[in-house]
């Protein structure tokens, strides 16, 4: 057996000592996910957050009880081995009620998480969007002025402030941006921004602007696909422009070139999957493995606005891996590794240190709620509707889906969250597929860097 990732310290606690008695039986801890490799298997546990690889040979011995090898004990200590009656679910179930922060009169004391729409305008008219019958604002700069005080009062020590800026379009009102980020360079607060953007304002002023002042780290630029599905699906308020499709990835391009890291979302159903295997082509002829470029397939949201008739989910799904084999071919790899602990909330709209301001300066938790659902308003700090914010701790009971996932204790559903709150099959099996690839790239990244470090420990010697 070779030890890949060791558990986490602080779950083996609350777990307690494992032990071993042969008078039971014992199975596979039912967050394991088993992935075949080579001679052997790779075990993810999502339990204790630790990585294995096993021999076929060892792994078919694991189960036996009159095994006394050294790994074998192993297997139990570290909960990869359990009980029959092991109930894992609601271990995570009483792990997440102990271990979620509280809500109380002290929560947004101190906030270092803002999700700011500038405007709920957009030079857009993408098909499937939420906010088709949102009312048109825009953020004034007195409101901007408040929003950024409210930030100066609020911000703990010792924290960089994450400035998610949103829309709308949120360069449709890029003064804001301008006088948030003046305020908070003024006070010394340190900050960086993200954008949710389609990209299309960009220049090379505005992004000396977004590098210098704006501390932009980040952009979520949205790409359906190639010149002619792209411009369709936009469908931008100019006419009579050059292609809007080549300015974005120009823009893109500049603000790579400025050391800005872009995640190109390419929303993906029935009427352009297809086409995104050509942009993937495209985007790797043009700009290959930019470290700065990150392209993820996502199916698009159904809302009010859109919804996809029966079948034709199980065959987005079915046609969505011919497009994710274009994208390994060029290298694209879709982070899907889980991070190092369980999983206790949604996002950010329920960890208790994340704002959304609306353009007239109201504070929610979503950004997908606009024009509802605020606890408070900048005009009046001091007033928080509790039972509002609390309501953001609400979530889904378990499914008969949820029953045999190995990968539940990542997985928190909001009830607030039209799309995160339901869970299907096809939607499952993708998951899960991705945490398989993630298990596997990780392994092959260990093995790598430890033949590193042999080679340079040869060297030095």
């Amino acid at each position: 057996m070779n030890i890949l990732i060791q558990p986490n310290d602080a779950i083996l606690a609350i777990l307690g000592r494992a032990y071993r008695f042969k008078s039971k039986t014992y199975r596979l801890n039912q967050f394991c996910l088993v992935e075949n490799i080579m001679n052997g298997k790779l075990i993810f546990n999502h339990l204790t957050y630790s990585m294995i690889f096993i021999t076929n040979a060892e792994y078919k011995k694991m189960l036996d009880k009159n095994a006394n090898d050294e790994y074998i004990k192993i297997l139990y200590d570290w909960y990869f081995l359990v009980e029959e009656d092991f109930n894992e679910r609601q271990f995570i179930k009483d792990f997440r009620k102990k271990h979620l922060s509280p809500i109380d009169d002290f929560t947004f004391d101190k906030v270092y998480d803002y999700t700011i729409l500038t405007t709920t305008a957009c030079n857009a008219r993408c098909f499937y969007c939420y906010e088709h019958n949102v009312k048109k604002k825009t953020m004034t700069v007195e409101t901007a002025k408040k929003v950024a005080q409210y930030i100066i009062d609020h911000a703990p020590e010792n924290y960089n402030i994450e400035l998610r800026w949103f829309g709308g379009e949120p360069l449709f009102n890029a003064k804001v941006i301008n006088t948030i980020c003046t305020k908070l360079q003024e006070a010394n607060i340190p900050y960086h921004s993200h954008f949710t953007t389609n990209g299309y304002l960009f220049d090379k002023d505005l992004i000396k602007r977004a590098v210098e002042l704006w501390h932009i780290s980040e952009c979520q630029i949205t790409i359906d696909g190639t010149e002619e599905v792209y411009n369709n699906a936009k469908n931008y308020i100019y006419k009579n422009v050059p292609s809007p499709y080549k300015r974005v990835l120009d823009n893109i391009e500049e603000l790579m070139n400025n050391n800005v890291s872009i995640s190109v979302r390419m929303n993906v159903d029935l009427y352009n999957v297809e086409d995104l295997k050509d942009l993937t082509y495209e985007l790797y002829q043009r700009f290959g493995n930019n470290p700065y470029l990150h392209p993820y397939l996502y199916p698009i949201f159904e809302n009010e606005n859109y919804r996809r008739k029966e079948g034709e989910l199980s065959l987005l799904f079915e046609k969505m891996k011919d497009v994710e084999k274009v994208m390994d071919e060029c290298g694209y790899v879709q982070e899907s590794f889980p991070a190092r602990g369980i999983r206790c909330n949604h996002c950010m709209v329920d960890n208790g240190k994340a704002i959304t301001v609306s353009p007239h300066g109201e504070f929610g938790l979503c950004e997908h709620w606009v024009e509802t659902d605020f606890w408070g308003h900048v005009d009046r700090p001091e007033e928080k509707d509790m039972e509002m914010i609390k309501s953001y701790r609400n979530y889904m009971p378990d499914l008969d889906i949820c029953e045999d996932c190995p990968i539940y204790p990542t997985c928190v559903r909001n009830c607030k969250c039209e799309e995160q709150s339901k869970c299907y099959p096809e939607y499952k099996e993708w998951l899960i597929s991705h945490k398989r690839k993630g298990i596997v790239d990780v392994y092959y990244q260990i093995l790598s860097n430890r033949s590193n470090n042999n080679n340079n420990n040869n060297i030095n010697d």
